[in-house]
């Protein structure tokens, strides 16, 4: 009789058990915090915060230079080469020749059109500078978008070397040559201009004000792969993305996409609408709305994207998805459009653009739901626990009334 009676309270602790620990799991575990142990002086954290700001600078100025010096350059008619490839001649023939045949092989494989001229170069900068940076290979190059119809799209990718070490540009040149895939990042987002055309006032609006994060490269000719499978396999981190990227990417796509990503895939249609809203996602938007850094695939995009990026190291392919979603006839009329992104969509496509985001998103991260979950290794420990618990409960019951 003893034991009857404690059974409900036993039930009762095991519930709230129970309660504690599903409160506990929600929500899903974030992103790992990174905690710097700066010991540096104050004053030698400030002089390098300028130190940063005066390299920025100096590097877009560089930047703008170069791009203008393209830009007054001879060039042939669109008609005869929509294409222009532009490489220092200080790299090794057998560099140059990979490159090349990469970007026409690339821009082959798009079909890209010749509405517009699209300008990659690749320059060995030998220019000095007033703050220290580093030299060398450069995984990303800067896309100046063109101003207007009559300006090419010029792709531009700096080499810094010193001057007294030019005889060790050859060291550079392997990495040059064996890097997987070069089209991508230096063709960046120049194929749309070619195939059609400048956009619509408001769509080029709404792209600028992004930073034109959704259209940083051309990758319609393929179908964008999962985050489980984004490894690159020609890297040179095997061990460590085997021992540490996979499982955390395999785990919870929620380690390298943002809140607002999941609850769009979940079904949350004004998550999706803010995934795709017109947004700053730089601190200098005069800059980023003319020149656009190129999207990368490597375990650094996966660790150190920008919060804000709803879509993590895949947001860049948001449009050349959209291209394979609608095919070339609709999503031209998309992008030339003069509505707003939302109505220029929907009159394109049929549908509302959030339904498109919910369905590309799909693609990538998988199912998600909204709300408090366990896991299914959560939910066994969790039984497992209130058995136990269950079970010590009434040994213990036993003894005291045997005692």
């Amino acid at each position: 009789m003893e034991l009857m009676r404690r059974i409900p309270k036993l039930a009762t602790a095991v519930l709230l058990v129970m309660v504690a620990t599903y409160v506990r799991l929600y929500p899903r575990p974030k992103p790992p915090a990174i905690a710097w142990n700066d010991s540096r002086a104050p004053e030698v954290v400030r002089a390098q915060a300028v130190q940063d700001t005066v390299r920025n600078v100096e590097a877009k100025l560089r930047l703008s230079v170069i791009h203008d010096s393209l830009l007054q350059a001879p060039r042939p008619a669109v008609a005869e080469s929509a294409l222009v490839i532009r490489l220092d001649q200080r790299l090794a023939p057998t560099v140059r020749a990979n490159i090349e045949r990469a970007l026409r092989e690339r821009w082959s494989e798009l079909k890209a059109g010749s509405r517009m001229q699209a300008v990659v170069a690749i320059v060995v900068d030998t220019t000095q500078y007033a703050a220290v940076g580093s030299y060398g290979w450069r995984s990303r190059s800067t896309v100046f978008v063109p101003a207007n119809a009559s300006e090419p799209c010029i792709s531009i990718l700096r080499i810094r070397v010193q001057p007294q070490e030019l005889s060790k540009l050859s060291e550079y040149n392997p990495t040059l040559a064996n890097r997987h895939d070069p089209a991508t990042p230096l063709l960046g987002a120049c194929p749309f201009f070619s195939t059609y055309g400048m956009p619509g006032a408001q769509v080029h609006q709404w792209l600028a004000t992004r930073g034109w994060d959704v259209a940083r490269e051309a990758t319609w000719s393929r179908r964008t792969q999962g985050l489980h499978v984004a490894t690159d396999p020609d890297s040179g981190f095997r061990l460590f993305e085997s021992q540490f990227v996979a499982p955390l990417l395999n785990q919870d796509a929620r380690y390298v996409t943002s809140p607002t990503a999941v609850a769009c895939v979940a079904g949350h249609g004004e998550s999706c609408r803010e995934a795709m809203s017109s947004h700053a996602t730089s601190d200098d938007p005069g800059w980023t709305a003319q020149a656009v850094a190129s999207n990368v695939f490597s375990r650094y995009d996966y660790f150190w994207s920008d919060p804000q990026v709803a879509f993590g190291p895949f947001q860049g392919a948001a449009l050349s998805q959209m291209v394979r979603s609608l095919g070339v006839e609709r999503f031209g009329k998309f992008w030339s459009s003069n509505e707003a992104p939302e109505s220029a969509f929907a009159a394109a496509a049929g549908r509302p653009l959030e339904d498109w985001t919910r369905e590309w998103a799909h693609q990538l991260i998988g199912e998600q739901s909204t709300g408090p979950s366990l896991g299914g290794r959560a939910l066994l420990a969790l039984l497992v626990t209130a058995a136990l618990a269950l079970a010590g409960g009434v040994i213990a019951a036993n003894r005291r009334r045997v005692a």
